[in-house]
């Protein structure tokens, strides 16, 4: 019997079926008469809020982050979002599931986006910045960048999200490069093409995304910016001015402060890198909400937290205005939001 995906899952139902455990916490009840056991359960079609009411504390010291579980349960619609109310919860056996059910995976196959990867270092004339490309982006390097996701749950939070998403930056930058021929090119496609490469270091991925501890304490900027620092010192012969102004594009590529970016841009090639990175990063949250809401939904998605804002789904619109006003715990500061992008 093929499994029930998160997708698919509607307020009232009953279901019984593998779930990805990829968060568990005991909580406090709020009237402070015992706990409550909250999980994210996920597989490759998305991720739900579960709660364990009964026996909290005994699944608690049963149940781990990676493993894989049966449960019955009710959905449950709490603040506009849907979450599962567990009944009954197991361990699963190996033999019971199969584990590309809890994997989300690029629908791009990853040997073509490699092959544009390549295109697009042979487009590069600089012979700097080839070289400096060739030393970084080895075979091992590769690989692991085409299966690597894009974040943890907010954006391109797939398995070959990463190089999906590098591929849609490099995009965006030559769109700009048309419209801007005072942009240099072969600095800006360098910038787009190693501008996350520290996240390959950031994330876990064995089956549910997470972060590394040096990932949580330091980030994929720094390693990012750290890694080409490394490789252009190596490197013989490669100019200074041309290490500074790419380290600072890999700095700066989150924009603003707030939004964990070491430095703002203070160039034009930084400054596009930043908004082709931002808008590749907003599509893909606005096309998850779309593709995330059940086909009853009717014309709007739920509230999402990233945006801050439901999305509108098509259709005809309702008579009555739509509340776009977020609750207490939903409401969120403007770096919270943007953790992980």
């Amino acid at each position: 019997m093929a499994k029930r995906m998160v997708s698919s899952l509607q307020a009232n139902e009953r279901v019984a079926d593998f779930f990805l455990v990829g968060g568990c916490q005991l909580r406090p009840r709020r009237n402070g008469e015992g706990c409550y056991l909250a999980l994210r359960l996920c597989d490759r079609s998305g991720t739900i809020e579960a709660r364990v009411w009964e026996k909290a504390e005994e699944t608690h010291r049963l149940v781990h982050v990676d493993d894989v579980v049966h449960i019955v349960a009710t959905v449950k619609l709490y603040n506009e979002e849907l979450q599962l109310n567990v009944t009954e919860l197991r361990l699963a056996q190996e033999h019971e599931y199969a584990i590309e059910d809890f994997v989300p995976v690029s629908q791009r196959d990853p040997s073509l986006m490699l092959a544009e990867l390549e295109d697009t270092i042979q487009s590069i004339s600089n012979p700097h910045l080839v070289r400096l490309l060739r030393a970084i982006l080895d075979q091992e390097t590769l690989a692991q960048l085409a299966r690597s996701p894009g974040a943890q749950r907010i954006h391109h939070a797939y398995l070959g999200g990463l190089l999906e998403h590098v591929l849609e930056v490099v995009g965006y930058c030559r769109e700009a490069m048309r419209q801007q021929p005072q942009l240099d090119g072969d600095l800006l496609l360098t910038g787009a093409i190693l501008h996350d490469l520290g996240k390959l270091r950031e994330y876990t991925y064995a089956r549910s995304f997470g972060f590394t501890d040096e990932g949580r304490l330091i980030g994929h900027v720094t390693f990012g910016h750290d890694l080409v620092a490394r490789a252009t010192e190596a490197l013989e012969g490669f100019p200074p001015d041309l290490a500074l102004r790419l380290r600072h594009l890999i700095l700066s590529h989150h924009g603003h402060y707030e939004w964990q970016s070491p430095k703002r841009p203070k160039t034009l090639e930084a400054m596009v890198l930043h908004l082709a990175d931002y808008f590749s990063s907003q599509v893909s949250i606005f096309i998850s909400a779309i593709q995330e809401s059940p086909a009853s939904q009717g014309t709007w998605s739920a509230y999402n937290k990233y945006l801050d804002r439901p999305v509108f789904l098509g259709g005809t619109i309702p008579g009555s205005s739509y509340d776009e006003e977020p609750t207490q715990t939903q409401a969120r500061t403007m770096g919270a939001k943007h953790q992980g992008y």
